[in-house]
């Protein structure tokens, strides 16, 4: 089953996606991770993106302050177990209050 992942407050350029064979290890993980991404010129820019079945999607996004992000799964199942979490950028001391 494919996800729909969705950022909150920020489009974010699409530059790489893919999908792992059945068998993937960590290894595999940091061979996909070390490679070049594959969208520089014109990528996509979307706040929510279908990633597939053992897949992967890679995001670039520009952030001028501080801030937490919330990003989730978009099924509703999927959210209450859990396939949600956070970005943090920058220090934890200079969100705001």
């Amino acid at each position: 089953m494919s996800h729909p992942f969705h950022l909150h407050h920020f489009q974010f350029a699409v530059v790489d996606m893919g999908v792992f064979n059945e068998t993937y290890s960590r290894e595999d993980l940091r061979e996909t991770l070390g490679k070049p991404l594959k969208s520089f010129k014109n990528p996509p820019y979307k706040d929510t993106i279908i990633v597939p079945q053992n897949g992967y999607a890679r995001i670039r996004f520009r952030s001028k302050s501080a801030n937490l992000l919330f990003f989730h799964c978009h099924y509703e199942f999927h959210l209450q177990i859990g396939m949600a979490g956070f970005i943090q950028i920058g220090d934890l001391s200079a969100l705001p209050k």
